[in-house]
């Protein structure tokens, strides 16, 4: 099976019996014939295909497999690459530290850590938190797959390297409801949906990049790091803007008065908000709201000028069916405080819980 008309590369593997199970991952063990020894690993199936990894060396294993060649497919290394981090303690990384007990492993311990090693196959090098430049992380407190743990522990190898000097030339925003890729509502999904739990983090990524420029170029320092706390390796920021500082703003919304409310169908619901943004990181150009979990926001909040920190506005909202609900305050700053403009719009939630009966 190959690529395409512009390219003869083979990419996958038609086997005469396949397991009925997961195979993403998997390492598929040349038995026989002119490959015998080779190995390559399954990206995903397709029918009675297994398309492998891509790459030139994937390509040349494929190349040498014919006709009538015996496999085996083995998932032992991808299943144990699972759990391989409770196996791999190291002090000088925090979360492992929940693997411990009375300052002793809990599990078997392998010989070499596995981390840094592939830390230096991807980079080329273990990070060490040198350099000579200006730096800003922005990390997703919520990021399943860069998690924002790993972020502070890098803060920790900065801090050793530049000591006093830390906040002239390194930054850390951590932002909130965000996860390692932009909220997408797929069809049928139940509600309440993505895009009412996780908002995108574009708008602060563009910022950085910005304020980076700014910093390099003209020596405008950006606004200060996140402040926050670790709970068992759980990042915790403060209720306020002014607590957390970064660039994101924060919404704290209550519905009659709470956090949590219990009405009657058609009773309304009265829905209060308070939208800060920390110093230095603009004003609150937008808001809107979404009481239903539908994703849509189609309720408005007030028109703002770009002139404001600091808003706190109200709305009430009655619901037709019973149920529990989750509904979302969406709030958008932006640094010059431009309305209009599509780009640099950090965005945050806030949320309540409202049963209906």
């Amino acid at each position: 099976m190959n690529v395409g008309s512009w390219s003869d590369a083979p990419v996958a593997l038609l086997v005469g019996s396949i397991p009925d199970a997961s195979l993403q991952g998997a390492a598929v063990r040349m038995t026989s014939g002119a490959a015998d020894g080779g190995v390559l690993y399954i990206t995903t199936r397709v029918d009675d295909y297994l398309v492998v990894g891509f790459g030139e060396e994937h390509a040349e294993r494929l190349s040498g497999v014919a006709a009538g060649d015996e496999v085996m497919i083995d998932n032992s290394v991808y299943l144990a690459s699972q759990t391989y981090h409770r196996h791999q303690y190291s002090p000088d990384y925090l979360p492992w530290e929940q693997f411990q007990v009375a300052g002793k492993p809990i599990y078997p311990q392998r010989p070499f850590l596995l981390g840094p090693r592939y830390a230096r196959q991807g980079a080329g090098s273990i990070q060490s938190g040198r350099f000579a430049g200006k730096m800003i992380v922005v990390n997703c407190i919520m990021d399943e797959a860069a998690y924002a743990c790993g972020s502070v522990e890098y803060r920790k190898l900065v801090e050793d390297a530049l000591g006093d000097r830390i906040d002239d030339q390194y930054r850390l925003w951590l932002v909130d409801h965000t996860l390692h890729t932009g909220p997408v509502v797929m069809p049928g999904a139940s509600r309440p949906v993505a895009t009412t739990r996780i908002v995108s983090y574009a708008g602060a990524l563009q910022q950085a990049l910005r304020d980076v420029a700014a910093w390099v170029e003209r020596g405008i320092a950006p606004p200060p790091s996140t402040e926050f706390e670790l709970d068992d390796c759980q990042i915790v920021v403060g209720p306020t803007a002014a607590e957390r500082r970064g660039i994101q703003p924060v919404a704290t919304v209550t519905a009659n008065g709470g956090e949590r409310a219990e009405v009657a169908i058609a009773e309304p619901v009265q829905f209060q908000a308070v939208v800060e943004v920390p110093p230095g990181a603009g004003t609150v150009v937008h808001a809107e709201w979404d009481f239903e979990g539908a994703g849509d926001y189609p309720v408005a909040g007030p028109r703002f000028d770009g002139s404001e920190t600091r808003v706190s506005f109200g709305t009430t909202y009655a619901f037709s069916e019973p149920g529990t609900y989750f509904p979302a305050l969406r709030v958008t700053s932006q640094r010059q405080g431009d309305v209009e403009s599509p780009f640099a719009r950090v965005q945050n939630l806030g949320r309540v819980r409202v049963v209906v009966s």
